[in-house]
């Protein structure tokens, strides 16, 4: 199967078989490959993983025998985007690993703190109830059961964006139901 490619970065001549294509891309990585480490490091800084960059990008390439643009700027952006995207998966798994690191326990509770702690709990379950159905089973995962966005989207099939709605519509209905509370039992306020 004769694979080439027509454009500004063909190299007339260039047929690339199948056969071909690992020696193309061995005679790539050995002309750019100092091309591709110095974007990562301009990323990255002088990191172990710029090494891993310049194998990342040419591996990729080396998979996707149709697209093998030759220039030295696509080496470049290559490896500019390749550090770009392992910073933002190395923020995701820091932040991953901040929040699956055991927290400090809590100070122990005196009898007080307990009573009040329950009493609140009770109020808020109670809260809970006057809810619909669906906003019902995601504040009781949200306040009482301490349940992430995306673990309440996993468990009943909406999207995190849907949550968040019925979160905000739970927290407005529990302020109007406070403010209610408040005016009711105030003196001069509503009781009759």
């Amino acid at each position: 199967m004769n694979r080439t490619r027509e454009g500004p970065h063909h190299h007339p001549g260039h047929g690339t078989r199948a056969t071909e294509w690992p020696v193309l891309c061995e005679s790539y990585f050995l002309r750019y490959s100092e091309e591709v480490r110095e974007a990562a490091r301009a990323v990255l800084g002088p990191r172990p993983a710029c090494d891993d960059i310049v194998q990342e990008v040419f591996l990729r390439l080396l998979g996707n025998p149709t697209a093998f643009p030759l220039s030295k700027q696509y080496f470049r952006v290559a490896g500019r985007n390749a550090a770009l995207n392992h910073l933002r998966s190395q923020g995701r798994a820091d932040a991953l690993a901040r929040r699956l690191a055991p927290r400090p326990p809590s100070p122990p509770e005196g009898p007080l703190e307990r009573l009040q702690s329950e009493e609140r709990r009770r109020r808020v379950a109670e809260a809970i109830e006057t809810l619909p159905p669906r906003c019902r089973a995601v504040a009781r995962r949200t306040w009482l059961q301490g349940w992430s966005a995306a673990q309440i989207a996993n468990d009943l099939g909406m999207t995190i964006k849907r949550v968040e709605r019925h979160r905000a519509t739970a927290r407005e209905r529990f302020r109007i139901a406070l403010v209610v509370r408040r005016s009711v039992g105030s003196p001069g306020g509503g009781e009759e």
